[in-house]
């Protein structure tokens, strides 16, 4: 504080109003008592600029700290802030100003109805903030129109916050006649209407108010280009998304985080990795969300490593709290984790969670549980599920999804009688869960008691994924004829997702009458597949048709349809490793052959499709091929075997069982690996 000599009331007058200047309003409230300032409105004018923020920041502290409750609130109206017995003008202004930026419209209002004065045009400013934050649009006109008959036509100041509280309440033809109205917009006004277009997505319009911003010399600044950045969000606004990018490059904006930012999210959702990659390098000082951004772009972009590598990088800069992984970072690594099964970085990442002590909200918890289901392990998904201190919607359909993609028919029916219990109501993507468990634990009648009553007790009419999955139910019950009628009456009866689901049933239950028939319809509803005739080839050949089986195979060849190779993702020291059918591309090539000969030495079963030319070889070394792990109990040595095919299934439990390796395998394609 300065010495009592120098002090006057201008002396006072804060040079900001922070939510850290709780100390400072208590010295200065009583240096003016005890300097003989009381009363003196610029004194204590400028005390009421940091009453609002200091009242919003004491809320936040702890209860032994100096805390700011309402009673305290009310006991401070007979301090020195309160207690001028000539309040101006500029002393509602600055507790009405301030009320309204800390967050506080109700008062903000409140204060406005009580204040004895015309107000001025500042006053207006923020009271018109507060209505458009409340979204009251009655009391909103009632200002606008009290403003009119005050005089305050025309004046920036006041039609710029009416313009914003117009296009917040979805009034846009309410703003855009202000803006007209206006004799000389500036570039606020512009950039008011430019976001207003832009969040109604009328880019349009939008485009027309920037050009004319240049035309009439105003510089366009980066809130006007976040505005139309942020609406390119498609491959054809791609070419304006360009455009407006060379303008950012050429006034030095496209550095910054908050426009690079949206350049970011602009070439993620185009899949533009390079672009993606040129971008988050140019932005100078990145903030947390770039890195979010730049993390949830790779994924956009299947570069899932890459983001999860930078995560691993963040982690690291903990020291730099402002760079530390929050809750969204932490969030979108754990769905990548989740993409790729990744199931030991995602345990590592939730056992950092634990050991840095962040506090999980409700985001995270679902996401871990998302994670774990995904990664094979239901029975982690369900512990965490347990351990939630409140759940939500999104809590109950992840882990009803989770258990009923493995089977645990019961336990999800348990969890959605749970649901229903604690209050929530079931959506469309609950009841995806529900049947997808009840199909793969052959609860065929509770499936369709669930399936029926969607539209008759929830009002949820059965989408195309609902059907599929009872198509698939009845399918593996063998109830096709049932399954076929439930096609035929939907709306989705020329989908051939549904027709192809049940022409892989008939193919499982060898039934050539009904097979013939779906393959048929398939063929009209997609020629261009190579599914239908593998699926209906494979069908004559497991009810011993053989003739019938090659002339599939001959309809296959003459449609000059290629059939799409299948490929399996395998993790390798925390490396997806991708291995396509007849590709020998791979540059550890040689040492994979070497280690399937050695397997098939070992268990004298042909797992290549030729013999080895020589029975006396080495043993090759696999540490570089396969990760080797601990030895434990072999439920715990694999992952997502539910999620591949037969024969890779066998090749998996072999391998994982021979070399004592953790093989972790994903199958990619097919209704049914045909």
């Amino acid at each position: 504080m300065p010495s009592p000599a120098r002090c006057g009331p201008r002396t006072f007058v804060p040079t900001r109003a922070g939510n850290d200047n709780l100390d400072l309003w208590e010295q200065s409230s009583i240096a003016i008592a005890n300097l003989g300032f009381t009363g003196s409105l610029t004194a204590e004018s400028s005390l009421k600029l940091l009453v609002p923020c200091i009242h919003v920041a004491a809320e936040a502290r702890d209860a032994s700290a100096r805390m700011l409750n309402k009673e305290d609130f009310q006991t401070w109206r007979c301090t020195p802030c309160f207690s001028c017995q000539e309040r101006n003008i500029v002393s509602w202004s600055a507790l009405i100003a301030g009320y309204d930026q800390a967050s506080n419209p109700s008062i903000a209002l409140n204060l406005f109805a009580q204040m004895p004065f015309q107000p001025n045009e500042y006053i207006y400013g923020s009271i018109i903030s507060s209505c458009a934050t409340l979204f009251a649009l009655a009391q909103g006109r009632q200002v606008h129109g009290q403003s009119l008959k005050n005089g305050y036509e025309g004046i920036s100041f006041v039609y710029n916050s009416l313009m914003s509280m117009y296009i917040k309440c979805d009034c846009m033809d309410d703003a855009l006649r202000i803006f007209r109205s206006i004799l000389k917009p500036n570039s606020i006004s512009y950039n008011a209407m430019i976001t207003g277009f832009a969040e109604k997505f009328k880019l349009d319009k939008s485009l027309e108010l920037f050009r004319l911003m240049n035309q009439q010399g105003l510089h366009p600044d980066e809130f006007s280009y976040v505005a139309l950045l942020g609406i390119c969000s498609t491959v054809d606004d791609l070419v304006l998304g360009l455009e407006l990018h060379c303008q950012t490059v050429k006034r030095g904006l496209d550095t910054t985080a908050f426009v690079g930012n949206v350049i970011l999210k602009m070439y993620s959702i185009c899949n533009l990795s390079e672009e993606v990659e040129k971008a988050f390098m140019s932005i100078n000082n990145k903030d947390m969300i770039t890195y979010n951004t730049y993390i949830d772009a790779c994924s956009n972009c299947q570069e899932h490593m890459k983001g999860l590598m930078l995560f691993r990088e963040m982690t690291v800069m903990e020291n730099n709290s402002s760079l530390s992984p929050d809750a969204f970072t932490t969030a979108s690594a754990l769905a990548i984790c989740a993409e790729l099964a990744l199931f030991h970085y995602g345990g590592q990442i939730h056992a950092h969670l634990v050991r840095t002590w962040m506090n999980l909200d409700i985001v995270l918890f679902n996401a871990l549980i998302n994670m774990y289901a995904k990664c094979g392990c239901s029975r982690y998904a369900k512990l965490v599920f347990d351990l939630m201190p409140i759940n939500n919607v999104i809590s109950y359909n992840t882990i009803i999804a989770g258990l009923g993609n493995h089977g645990h028919a019961m336990t999800t029916l348990e969890i959605f009688e749970q649901m229903k219990r604690e209050g929530f109501t079931p959506e469309s993507v609950t009841f995806i869960g529900l049947l997808t468990a009840c199909s793969h634990a052959g609860l065929v009648d509770e499936g369709l008691t669930l399936f029926n009553s969607m539209e008759e007790t929830y009002g949820i009419c059965p989408e195309i994924e609902h059907l599929s999955c009872l198509i698939d139910m009845l399918g593996r019950s063998g109830r096709l004829l049932e399954a076929e009628d439930y096609i035929k009456m939907s709306p989705y009866q020329n989908d051939y997702v549904i027709w192809g689901n049940l022409l892989s049933s008939c193919r499982l239950h060898k039934d050539v009458a009904i097979g013939e028939r779906v393959a048929i319809k398939l063929l009209e509803l997609q020629p261009s597949t190579s599914s239908p005739y593998v699926l209906l080839a494979n069908l004559y050949a497991s009810d011993g048709k053989w003739e019938g089986a090659a002339e599939a195979r001959k309809l296959l060849r003459y449609s000059r349809v290629k059939k799409e190779p299948g490929y399996s993702l395998i993790e390798v020291k925390g490396v997806a490793e991708k291995f396509t059918v007849g590709n020998f591309s791979h540059e550890q090539i040689g040492e994979i052959v070497a280690t399937l000969d050695s397997l098939h030495w070992i268990t004298g079963k042909s797992m290549l499709m030729s013999k080895p030319e020589s029975k006396s070889f080495k043993v090759p070394n696999t540490e570089n091929i396969v990760e080797k792990g601990k030895k434990a109990p072999f439920k715990n040595q694999t992952h997502n075997l539910h999620k591949i095919c037969g024969g890779l299934q066998a090749i998996t439990y072999t391998a994982s069982g021979l070399l004592s390796a953790s093989v972790d395998a994903l199958e990619s394609i097919c209704w049914k690996h045909p």
